[in-house]
């Protein structure tokens, strides 16, 4: 089994993982630590809009930017919250998105650096997104202040909440062209959209991108008359840890970046409409930015034992823009009306 092989191979056993652990998690606190509130389950399907970004550095350089899109991408959530003690709950969140075509993927290399930083080649192919699931587990904290809302005597509530996430993404990039300009006297001619296109056929790059972060967020629900909730909120934290495996199979390389110190910010708002005592609709926008992902890369050639480590040679960013649209239910005693989610 190659490297790019068994890294796959670990990173798909890990994402199993990450699946059962926060279910198992849930199971266990509504059985031991229920504390006579309702648990709540969300259902939701959303539409997502926006691009994640492969960098290759040169020091401080971009050497390399493959930008791999996420263009109407289509998922389904599954979202479930129980009490522990003290008005204090366990939230579980798994979301997947369908594999359908997300635009198109581009790459643009630099390849005069250092010399100089002007485009020297570019290629464009259709991306699919192969599978992409994020796994979420957190701890939250509703807290009722003296204030009501617009229109009603219910009060304003604002909710701290801390956690983990796990998300695994994989695209496929085909067909499509490149352009590449001459290379002569140490250098390469720079990229002109005049260049000559040269087509191609079948898959030419793959890439997944794993990581684990850690989160913060606080949450204001604001009532509005008798059946409204107004929501909005921020989230950010570190990531921990980033994978990511770049497959160039017409070249028989393999990319693989081990990166970390990057960080999210994800800022969302909501509005929902109680359907029933125990139910509502909500929509929910939100904006999920990545940045400042860095670390090692490992390059494998098929056929050749070992690798070559470039010193901080990956990295990368995202931003992604996601509308969804989401059904609640409580389930339990005391059941009271459902808001929008927190996600």
């Amino acid at each position: 089994m190659s490297p790019a092989s068994s890294a796959k191979s670990r990173l798909r056993i890990r994402a199993g993982r990450a699946g059962i652990v926060p279910l198992l998690l849930l199971l266990v606190a509504s059985r031991l630590f229920a504390d006579g509130e309702p648990a709540g389950i969300t259902v939701s399907s959303a539409l997502s809009r926006g691009a994640f970004r492969e960098l290759v550095f040169e020091g401080d350089s971009i050497l390399s930017e493959l930008v791999w899109p996420m263009d109407n991408a289509v998922s389904l959530g599954l979202e479930a919250d129980v009490p522990l003690r003290s008005r204090v709950r366990l939230r579980a969140a798994l979301g997947v998105a369908l594999p359908m075509r997300t635009g198109s993927m581009t790459d643009a290399d630099f390849m005069n650096l250092p010399v100089s930083d002007e485009q020297t080649h570019y290629s464009r192919h259709d991306a699919s997104l192969l599978h992409s699931v994020t796994v979420a587990l957190s701890l939250f904290r509703p807290w009722e202040t003296g204030l009501p809302g617009p229109l009603t005597g219910r009060r304003i509530t604002v909710t701290p909440e801390i956690g983990a996430r796990y998300s695994s993404r994989a695209w496929s990039a085909r067909d499509g062209y490149i352009q590449y300009g001459e290379y002569s006297g140490g250098m390469y001619e720079p990229w002109t959209p005049a260049l000559p296109i040269v087509p191609l056929s079948g898959t030419v790059i793959t890439y997944r991108l794993t990581s684990l972060s850690v989160s913060g967020r606080l949450s204001v629900l604001v009532p509005v008359a008798s059946r409204w909730e107004f929501m909005i909120g921020v989230s950010g934290g570190p990531i921990l840890s980033a994978t990511g495996l770049d497959e160039h199979l017409l070249r028989s390389l393999t990319f693989k970046d081990m990166m970390s110190g990057g960080w999210f910010f994800e800022p969302s708002a909501g509005l929902s409409f109680s359907t029933g005592p125990r139910s509502a609709l909500s929509l929910v926008v939100l904006w999920e930015k990545t940045g400042n992902l860095r670390g090692d890369t490992n390059i494998y050639e098929d056929g050749v034992p070992g690798y070559l480590t470039v010193p901080n040679g990956g990295g990368g960013d995202s931003s992604v823009v996601t509308v969804r649209l989401g059904y609640s239910v409580r389930l339990g005693p005391r059941a009271g009306e459902a808001g929008p989610t927190a996600d």
